[in-house]
């Protein structure tokens, strides 16, 4: 298992997108102990902590089975998280997750408020709507209800909110003709 010191040391010595490659390679190979990593970071500055965040969406991005597996320690995080930094990397996250059923309700709803509230940056409002979409996609009743909150973005002045708020509506509203 990689030693989060060692995520933690090549961000330090390098951030870039070739750095953060590199990293994930090394974490496919040998793996990460999501408890140590969220311990580790909770003790580490900022902004160090958010550039490991940031590593740790995109890991799970080309490995969502990984987030599969530890969405319970990666929810905890974001419940207890105020960055909003890193909250856009942990709602990151969480959509490439197949959520489970017992924590669907709770990531749903806290979800909805998070993409409602607009003391909540563009970006955490986005991740946060596209989680809460494939939350709702295979529940008709919840369909309705997103459909509708979404509506209430038309008006909304950040344009890419207003347009990832259409076309969530229109795969949501897809979604609801199939089943029928």
């Amino acid at each position: 298992m990689v030693e989060p010191q060692f995520i933690a040391d090549a961000l330090t010595e390098e951030r870039s997108k070739a750095s953060v490659n590199r990293v994930i390679h090394v974490l496919e190979k040998e793996g990460l102990d999501f408890a140590q990593f969220f311990d580790f970071l909770s003790n580490t500055p900022f902004p160090l902590r958010w550039y490991m965040t940031w590593v740790l969406t995109h890991y799970i991005e080309q490995n969502p089975e990984i987030g599969n597996k530890n969405q319970h320690l990666i929810w905890k995080e974001l419940k207890t998280n105020d960055n909003q930094s890193m909250l856009r990397d942990l709602w990151r996250s969480m959509t490439f997750i197949e959520i489970d059923e017992e924590l669907a309700g709770d990531v749903y709803d806290a979800a909805v408020k998070t993409l409602m509230s607009a003391k909540n940056a563009i970006a955490v409002r986005a991740h946060a709507m596209y989680c809460a979409a494939n939350i709702a996609k295979p529940y008709s009743e919840l369909c309705h209800e997103l459909i509708l909150l979404l509506e209430e973005f038309k008006l909304e002045e950040s344009a890419g909110l207003k347009a990832r708020a259409q076309n969530l509506s229109k795969q949501l509203s897809r979604n609801l003709r199939k089943a029928i």
